[in-house]
């Protein structure tokens, strides 16, 4: 009988080392959308046209496992010669998938200068050069 509860005591003290280990993954959930020069839309890795945003957005929230500690945030890398109205087009979009306790951000870059283009643009970016634009277009 001191057997079985010491297993049960040593098992709970296993359980609860193992769920206080901090979270690998970080606990934020960027989707992300670049704007090159030329209007074209990344989203995440994909070319999309702005009518299909929703749909896309929607499909990457569907594969997120849900986590009440994460916060879901919306990056747009937008070209600094883009107007602001087709910059907040491109996010409308995206909040019409999903608005619920999402936060927001906006960065300006110059995409020629550099070289963004394509599936790998991410990559490329450079985070501590960015320009954030604010809802008031600041």
């Amino acid at each position: 009988m001191e057997k079985i509860i010491i297993f049960i005591i040593l098992s709970l003290f296993s359980f609860f080392g193992i769920a206080q280990q901090p979270d690998p993954e970080g606990t934020d959930h960027y989707i992300q959308v670049f704007i090159n020069t030329d209007g074209e839309i990344w989203l995440e890795r994909d070319l999309v046209k702005i009518d299909e945003i929703k749909k896309q957005v929607d499909k990457i929230i569907r594969q997120i496992p849900f986590r009440p500690d994460r916060k879901l945030i919306f990056r747009i890398f937008a070209d600094e010669n883009l107007s602001l109205g087709f910059i907040q087009n491109v996010e409308n979009e995206m909040l019409k998938a999903y608005s619920d306790n999402v936060m927001r951000e906006r960065y300006l870059l110059d995409s020629r200068q550099m070289n963004l283009d394509g599936p790998g643009w991410l990559q490329n970016i450079n985070f501590k050069e960015l320009k954030a634009i604010h809802s008031d277009g600041s």
